[in-house]
């Protein structure tokens, strides 16, 4: 008997969503917040994108945001699930993957 696993990877910033379009949602709320220019925080992004937390201490640092770098960061995790939206092609392809005997898994 032949034991065949299948298994996928998937990457989902900017494959199964928009994550840079996620985070050119979020980032004008932040800079109207905390008084950091809007062009320098996207500019920020590219660096940080698959190191969030590390992107808080340097815009903190940056641009003498005050208080804690946890709680930009709370409140960043808290909003970006909001504006994501997959795009229908890639939730129509991961669909068609069930019927081969594919199953997603988080």
């Amino acid at each position: 008997m032949t034991d065949v696993t299948k298994a996928g990877l998937f990457d989902p910033d900017d494959s199964l969503v928009d994550r840079a379009g996620t985070y050119a949602w979020w980032a004008p709320e932040f800079s109207r917040e905390h008084g950091v220019p809007l062009d320098r925080l996207l500019a920020t992004d590219p660096a940080y994108s698959c190191r969030r937390p590390a992107s808080f201490p340097f815009v903190r640092d940056t641009f003498d945001v005050p208080g804690t770098v946890d709680e930009p960061h709370v409140r960043y995790r808290r909003r970006m699930p909001r504006p994501i939206h997959p795009d229908p092609k890639m939730r129509t392809a991961l669909g068609a993957l069930r019927g081969p005997g594919w199953r997603p898994d988080a």
